[in-house]
């Protein structure tokens, strides 16, 4: 049980960094 809330955690993780990482790039491309 402990382990899969591990792996929802990470996967949650990743896609909040991926997000994050979207917004940055899209926020550079506009000011360029």
């Amino acid at each position: 049980m402990h382990e899969e809330i591990w792996v929802v955690r990470n996967l949650l993780q990743f896609h909040l960094d991926a997000i994050l990482f979207k917004s940055i790039d899209a926020h550079q491309v506009v000011e360029a």
